[in-house]
């Protein structure tokens, strides 16, 4: 390692040609996701020589989510990395944050997702409708348009049941409300309702 040169820096980001601005996006500093060397000695273990890309990144993913613990009351949407890296608990968006940024601390390009995920009821229990709230989760850039989603929070891979809404360097980039209302009111309050369903198709 050259004198002065970081950590992250001796690894190539995951693309297929130098031009690829998405690799390059998503692999470098944001608001809220900063490259560091506890991000990458975090990451390190799970990509021990040898390891493919795919199985360092479910092994990372694992690891986030057996390592933190979720909880809404623990952190702010403005809560830094450095603070949920200290505490081990957030919700959702930290533990995108936490793997992004430990992702990034390597080399390799990946971004926040934004978006909605179908819940299943428990066994025997009715499913309630219009209760699903916004979720975060992963994308893994491979290069040549090519991703794949993992949720470090559920610890599995995104698929059929996620809805994605938009895609952006961290939480910051994404949220699902933005902006301010004008009104003549003294007293507003906002209400949301959101239902994820499979919609099977009439034969």
């Amino acid at each position: 390692m050259r004198k002065g040169q970081q950590p992250w820096a001796t690894y190539t980001v995951a693309s297929s040609s130098p031009d690829d601005l998405d690799a390059i996006e998503f692999s470098i500093d944001s608001e809220r996701v900063t490259r560091s060397a506890q991000l990458a000695a975090y990451a390190q273990p799970s990509f021990a020589d040898g390891v493919s890309l795919a199985d360092g990144v479910v092994s990372l993913c694992a690891r986030v989510h057996a390592g933190f613990e979720f909880d809404a009351d623990a952190t702010q949407v403005d809560t830094p990395l450095v603070d949920v890296m200290e505490i081990r608990k957030g919700v959702c968006q930290d533990f995108s944050h936490v793997m992004i940024g430990s992702l990034h601390s390597l080399g390799l390009a990946a971004c926040h997702v934004s978006g909605y995920i179908e819940t299943k009821p428990p066994p025997g229990k009715p499913r309630s409708t219009g209760v699903d709230h916004s979720h975060a989760w992963v994308s893994i850039h491979l290069g040549s348009g090519r991703c794949f989603g993992i949720d470090p929070t559920n610890n599995q891979l995104a698929g059929p049941r996620y809805v994605t809404a938009a895609r952006g360097r961290d939480y910051s980039d994404v949220p699902p409300l933005r902006g301010i209302i004008f009104t003549d009111a003294k007293k507003s309050k906002l209400t949301v309702s959101v239902d994820v369903a499979t919609q099977h198709a009439a034969l």
